[in-house]
């Protein structure tokens, strides 16, 4: 969940270079803001009032409930070491022949 003050915080400071566009996801945004520095200033000036409302579109579209849980590190070895058969070091290495040495060259 993204933070209205912080957004703004950032478009007031870093705005004219895009920090908050990059706060709040939009990156291609972002990188246009940082090398037209906020659009000229047309886009930075936009976004002081549109900023509230960008904030919670992030927000509704990144519900903390959609987000998957993190598997713990011992749930990973689990899944490791499970019951299946399985083959460790199964690749074969080449020798050579060792060479006679009176071969006959034909």
């Amino acid at each position: 969940m993204k933070s209205k003050l912080t957004a703004y915080l950032l478009c007031i400071f870093l705005g004219f270079w895009g920090g908050h566009r990059f706060y709040i996801g939009k990156i291609w945004t972002g990188v246009l803001y940082f090398f037209t520095f906020g659009l000229f200033g047309i886009g930075w000036l936009v976004d002081l009032i549109t900023l509230s409302g960008q904030v919670d579109k992030y927000n509704g579209e990144h519900d903390a409930s959609e987000i998957p849980q993190t598997v713990s590190p011992s749930k990973s070895i689990s899944v490791l070491e499970s019951n299946t058969p399985t083959t460790v070091n199964s690749h074969a290495t080449y020798q050579p022949k060792p060479k006679e040495k009176n071969a006959k060259i034909t």
